[in-house]
């Protein structure tokens, strides 16, 4: 969806401190900077997040996501891979899981990027397959009227809209987790 990349490079008494401490103890500073500014960015996109009003509009018989997963499934996880001895690296992003299959499980937002971008409307099937009523004709069919839901953003504005609160709780962090390390 979006990231956001907060450096805190140049700030001359944090490398200092951090060369004084020993590698294990400034990973966990890092570690917990950084996780302080993914819970902020986090809690601002959950709070951007729409939720629908499903009651009554099951049809067809088939599953209806009920109201709140997509809010709920607005996650923050630990990216081992972009990590490093002197970078924490913590992923703010929404579990998509398996989508609707057997396997989906409730909190799973299959679906967010087509939230977030809107997507193009495809009618369902309707009557049988004889009577041409194929995926091509049905695509064509709404291509053609250009019938597009419309996009609510809320990943990339909550992302925006935190950057400062979470370069500030960050620092704050750090400022905590360093007098713990060097006492």
């Amino acid at each position: 969806m979006s990231d956001i990349i907060a450096r805190l490079d140049g700030v001359p008494e944090f490398q200092r401190a951090l060369k004084q401490i020993s590698q294990r103890v400034s990973t966990r500073v890092l570690r917990a900077t950084a996780a302080a500014g993914a819970r902020v960015v986090r809690k601002a996109i959950r709070e951007a997040a729409p939720v629908g009003n499903y009651a009554g509009k099951k049809r067809g018989g088939g599953r209806v996501t009920p109201p709140g997963v997509l809010k709920n499934a607005v996650i923050s996880k630990f990216a081992k891979e972009r990590s490093g001895p002197d970078q924490a690296t913590y992923l703010v992003t929404v579990r998509r899981g398996r989508g609707r299959g057997k396997g989906a499980r409730a909190g799973d937002a299959y679906y967010a990027r087509w939230v977030e971008e809107g997507h193009r409307i495809v009618p369902r099937r309707s009557g049988s397959f004889l009577r041409g009523s194929t995926l091509r004709t049905r695509r064509a069919a709404a291509a053609q009227g250009g019938a597009r839901t419309r996009p609510y953003p809320f990943h990339r504005p909550g992302t925006e809209a935190s950057a400062a609160a979470a370069t500030s709780a960050m620092r704050e962090r750090m400022a905590v987790e360093l007098v713990k390390a060097l006492k």
